[in-house]
């Protein structure tokens, strides 16, 4: 009941704050080649505080929302949530400046979100447990990931059926299945969202590596966080079609796994991961923990809290469904010249 209530809370705030938001201004300014927001203005436009502590850290707010900067990082916070964003934020000559490509494909779409054109809607919803077969993941004692991850689907498709969703599993045993092939059985049944679901590992330099981390397509020609050489760099993919859709959904279920788990905030990411690329639905990869950490490990070793992490899944589907299904709000006006 708890639960429910903050969820509707939630969801009336961030219709309150879309409504009592002006249209934005976006002045562009132009640094090394690369377009860029001039934030002040924008945050006039929106209503926003901008405080700054010695043009190092940068933050925005007002009754609804809460925007968390740094200098030269490409960490962000908003609306308490870890974003990490394609380029660093910039103070140029004293001017906050954020990316407009990260304004576009993450700052708009979760302030102002994307709302389907009726009468589409958040039917079906394809569950991809991560590995299988010939693919273990990560060895977690006596079991592995793929086991772990096909449990943790099985749980989440019975809270879904039970919610009223369709469910497809990209696999229902310990089967190989290619990555490519993951989302073309989702586009083949129709499905309106793809969730993958992963148990994270970090190497021994990294012991201290917990929490959660959900990632969605990196946009086009910019940066994957876990790529920041640029090497992966390229144009479009058809994952790119939902970039507004994607941020959104992968922001929903991060902030639901961080507040009602209580885990660290490792972040919403940006990958070009096989199954993220080709998806022709919004689409995410969830980082359900740290296998290689003793006592993430432990936890999610448990029937109980595989049914913990399902309810909070199935929790921040139906949040988002909620959110995309609402009367369309008018698009964000293009940047000037």
């Amino acid at each position: 009941m708890r639960s429910a209530c903050i969820t509707l809370l939630f969801c009336l705030l961030l219709s309150a704050a879309s409504s009592a938001a002006p249209s934005p201004t976006l002045r562009r300014v132009t640094v090394d080649g690369r377009d860029y927001l001039d934030v002040r203005a924008w945050a006039a436009s929106q209503r926003l505080q901008v405080v700054s502590s010695g043009e190092k850290e940068w933050l925005l707010t007002n009754q609804w929302q809460r925007l968390a900067f740094k200098s030269e990082s490409i960490r962000s916070e908003i609306n308490g949530i870890t974003v990490w964003l394609c380029y660093p934020f910039l103070a140029h000559k004293g001017q906050p400046l954020l990316s407009l490509l990260d304004y576009r494909t993450m700052l708009s779409p979760l302030l102002h979100p994307p709302r389907l054109p009726p009468p589409a809607a958040i039917r079906t919803v394809a569950i991809d447990p991560g590995h299988g077969g010939r693919d273990p993941g990560f060895p977690a004692g006596d079991e592995s990931e793929k086991h772990l991850t096909l449990q943790l689907a099985r749980e989440l498709q019975r809270r879904l059926l039970g919610a009223g969703f369709k469910v497809l599993l990209t696999r229902t045993a310990d089967d190989t299945v290619d990555l490519d092939l993951r989302p073309q059985l989702a586009r083949k049944a129709k499905a309106d969202l793809f969730v993958s679901l992963h148990f994270n590992a970090a190497s021994s330099e990294s012991k201290d590596a917990r929490g959660f981390e959900v990632y969605c397509l990196t946009p086009a020609g910019a940066p994957s966080t876990n790529d920041p050489a640029d090497r992966g760099r390229v144009g479009a993919l058809p994952g790119n079609l939902n970039d507004r859709f994607n941020i959104l959904l992968a922001h929903q279920i991060q902030r639901h796994l961080v507040r009602d788990l209580e885990h660290a905030d490792r972040g919403v990411r940006r990958s070009r991961f096989a199954v993220l690329r080709s998806a022709t639905m919004p689409a995410a990869l969830v980082e359900c923990g740290f296998l290689s950490d003793p006592d993430e490990n432990a936890q999610i070793l448990t029937a109980e809290y595989k049914k913990e992490l399902a309810q909070t899944l199935t929790q921040a589907i139906i949040d988002y469904q909620r959110t995309v299904q609402r009367a369309p709000s008018p698009p964000a006006p293009a940047a000037g010249p």
